[in-house]
Formats: structure tokens, C-alpha cells, sequence
């Protein structure tokens, strides 16, 4: 069914489209891009994916680590006055 297309070398979306406007006999047809990629990486159709033109060639970039946030001094490090709540606002 979708293996005609495979001599065509059309990109999986258009496959779909292409199909839904020919065949209209109540074929299989999947709904969506993402199934037709499932049916390929399962060898449903002739098509692999180095056939494919994009799907081999993709990168997966590196992502860089965050920088840490940077806390600040420690609560047992404040002067001693804080510790005696003398003045309002200042605890």
C-alpha cells in the first residue's frame, strides 16, 4: 500500500497526504507522521530509515549545565545583635 510511494521519495508527510487522495478503497492509512515513522522503524514498509532524508542526518546538540545558584552566607555566621532582636524589623 504506502510501499508505492517508496520509489517516489517523498518525505513521510507527504506520503500520508498523498495517499488519503488516492486511495480511497478503505486501505490502511495512518493519521498521523508519527505513525508512519513507527511503521517504518517496525520494517511494516520497504522504506528504512536511511532511506529516509532527515532522520539520519539529525543532531542532538549538547545541553550545557546550569550554573548552580549561588546561596548566600550561612545563618550561623550573622552578627550576635541579630540574635538578640533588639530592634524591630531586624529578625
Amino acid at each position: 500500500m504506502l510501499g508505492e510511494f517508496d520509489d517516489h521519495h517523498y518525505s513521510p508527510q507527504a506520503v500520508i497526504y498523498k495517499a488519503r487522495d488516492l486511495m480511497n478503497d478503505g486501505t490502511l492509512i495512518p493519521k498521523s507522521v508519527v505513525t508512519l515513522y513507527q511503521w517504518i522503524n517496525e520494517g511494516v514498509l520497504r522504506t528504512s530509515n536511511l532511506d529516509l532524508f532527515e532522520k539520519p542526518k539529525r543532531k542532538h546538540h549538547r545541553t550545557h549545565p546550569r550554573a548552580k545558584r549561588c546561596l548566600g552566607p550561612n545563618i550561623a555566621q550573622r552578627p550576635q545583635t541579630a540574635d538578640q532582636r533588639s530592634e524591630i524589623g531586624h529578625w
